[in-house]
């Protein structure tokens, strides 16, 4: 089973090229938003969320802000009437808005909205088509996305039907001159997507033309499904929520965006075996670190047996721990340091005065001692060299503080800190 937006023709109906990682996010917010798209003016999601989800790595924040700016201008056109799906074309009545009205990240997390009238078209059952988020992540080109989403909802019908040449430019975001004739649109773009899509996606679809004269004019393709239609999303949610393996997911701390997409993309029983090899794990006192971690790294790793995992765990722990004793090192070493530059510095600055620089520096530091005997006594008796001076003694020291951390840098560099 996998997972499915069911995506209103608006959603494929677009204007411009907004790249392969901004259709899988617009796919993977519309999914987030889904069951509170009516009663909800604001939706919300993680972004390591997000990016784990769409498939890519990068946790970089100023990447996916470039991607919520692209989805906030750009236009998406639907289907009045139904008509475009009837006939197998696109058809000039057009309802018009922007993929997202606003979005904005904070705390790392997005908070985002569609336009109200976008939000009841996405809603409506009879308006949508199934695009699967899992499948979308296979794809390696834009372009491929971008055909693979305007042919799917044709799938029932086994063809797109004709339309003109740049109409399909206009669909997939290929208006730039670069691709005016037809030779450069199909060798770059369309054989390549066909290929693609032919390749790894759940339709095989071939490409038809028609001539006008000696020129291509209009361009269409058949679509053949190569597996059994999709639930429609509502069957899916409600399906996935009511499994305990979900349910077990939640209860170790994964969001329920992520929990559904990982039912989806490896199926129950194989949920199952990881959730109860960290049952055991768990219960056995053998899980030092994260639970949930732990999980995650099975899910994602196809551990069988759990042994890699335990290594993987066993590895971190034993980096920890020999970050902790380096630390502790470090730390023992800089209060050693300390002592013997503040010693050192002392004995030279002493050195450094005359019997009556001494004796004036040993009143004001009586002086400032006040009534503690203890301090008092210690002073009399060992004279500068006592430890109640130290402090009063590297106070008039030059630039005592500054040459403590020169000496202090130079010794952790030498011992390889």
């Amino acid at each position: 089973m996998q997972k499915e937006v069911k995506k209103h023709v608006a959603a494929v109906r677009i204007s411009d090229d907004i790249g392969l990682l901004a259709r899988k996010t617009w796919n993977i917010l519309l999914l987030n938003a889904y069951e509170e798209l009516l009663d909800k003016d604001f939706h919300k999601i993680k972004v390591s969320t997000l990016c784990e989800i769409v498939g890519c790595n990068t946790r970089n924040f100023e990447k996916v802000d470039g991607v919520l700016d692209k989805l906030i201008s750009t236009k998406v056109k639907w289907d009045i009437g139904g008509g475009c799906t009837e006939k197998g074309t696109w058809i000039k009545n057009m309802g018009r808005s922007a993929m997202l009205a606003s979005a904005i990240i904070e705390n790392g997390v997005i908070s985002y909205e569609f336009s109200k009238r976008l939000s009841k078209l996405l809603y409506n059952p009879d308006m949508y088509q199934k695009i699967s988020v899992v499948q979308q992540r296979i794809f390696k080109s834009s372009n491929s996305l971008a055909l693979w989403e305007n042919c799917i909802r044709f799938a029932g019908v086994g063809k797109t039907g004709l339309s003109e040449v740049d109409e399909w430019r206009e669909l997939l975001g290929v208006t730039s001159k670069t691709y005016d004739q037809y030779k450069d649109l199909n060798k770059k773009i369309l054989s390549p997507a066909i290929k693609e899509i032919n390749a790894v996606s759940n339709i095989q679809i071939e490409l038809v033309t028609k001539r006008t004269g000696r020129s291509i004019t209009h361009i269409g393709f058949t679509v053949k499904q190569k597996q059994q239609t999709q639930l429609a999303i509502p069957e899916i949610l409600s399906e996935i929520k009511s499994s305990k393996e979900f349910e077990d997911l939640l209860v170790y701390g994964i969001n329920e965006i992520q929990a559904m997409s990982w039912i989806q993309e490896y199926g129950y029983l194989y949920i199952r075996e990881k959730i109860d090899y960290v049952n055991e794990n768990v219960k056995s006192g053998k899980v030092k670190t994260s639970a949930s971690g732990l999980l995650t790294s099975a899910i994602k790793g196809n551990y069988k047996d759990g042994k890699q995992v335990v290594k993987e765990q066993n590895k971190k722990q034993s980096e920890e721990q020999k970050k902790t004793l380096s630390e502790e090192k470090r730390k023992k070493l800089v209060d050693k340091l300390t002592i013997e530059f503040g010693k050192t510095a002392r004995l030279n600055f002493i050195a450094s005065l005359s019997e009556e620089e001494k004796t004036v520096l040993e009143t004001e530091i009586m002086n400032n001692l006040g009534m503690n005997k203890v301090a008092l006594s210690s002073i009399k008796k060992n004279g500068l060299q006592s430890p109640f001076a130290s402090f009063y003694i590297s106070q008039k020291i030059d630039d005592f503080e500054a040459k403590k951390e020169q000496f202090l840098a130079e010794k952790l560099k030498e011992a390889g800190f």
